[in-house]
């Protein structure tokens, strides 16, 4: 599934950035490394939502959003300090989530609570780290765009607010299909 909703523009940004002379299998990587995240994120949000301490599961998602970008930087050959990546990440958590903020309330309608819980919070979790990848993968090309291969942190951080305050329904319709196929 996640080749199926990032691989385009995976394979677009790895050739902005790295060029024509990159492994085949760069592209393949970065989604790996999504794809281990995001079911991580799935895994941990329906456990902790199990055992009533779903804020667990959203700390746990947002340093796995950390790590995936870290991930895809390397694989990018791009350097970012920690503090941006996490600043960045608790950015991007927090626009997404707030896409999905019905799906925390379905723990809280009797009789639904505690049984399908969290299989709907562990869906919507995997839902906010997949459309995090999304994001920072826009991010990056329209900042390639505007800067080319040479740019600042604060270029970087500026390219995923702008993208994600400029493309809001692009990015909720996103998060909704990332959901649904998830649960389909």
């Amino acid at each position: 599934m996640i080749e199926e909703l990032l691989g385009d523009l995976t394979k677009i940004t790895v050739k902005k950035i790295c060029g024509k002379s990159v492994s085949p299998y760069l592209p393949h990587d970065i989604l790996d490394a999504i794809n281990k995240r995001s079911q991580r994120a799935l895994v941990a949000k329906g456990i902790m939502t199990f055992f009533e301490i779903g804020e667990v599961g959203d700390l746990v998602s947002a340093g796995l959003i950390w790590k995936m970008y870290a991930d895809i930087n390397e694989s990018l050959g791009i350097s970012f300090s920690k503090n941006l990546l996490k600043s960045v990440a608790s950015g991007v958590v927090a626009n997404v989530g707030a896409f999905l903020v019905a799906g925390n309330l379905a723990a809280h309608i009797p009789g639904y609570g505690q049984t399908f819980a969290p299989f709907v919070e562990g869906t919507l979790e995997y839902a906010i780290v997949v459309t995090s990848a999304y994001i920072y993968l826009k991010a990056l090309n329209l900042l390639i765009d505007r800067h080319g291969k040479y740019f600042t942190e604060e270029q970087a951080k500026s390219c995923v607010d702008s993208y994600m305050n400029s493309h809001q329904n692009e990015i909720r319709s996103f998060v909704q299909n990332v959901a649904k196929k998830k649960q389909g």
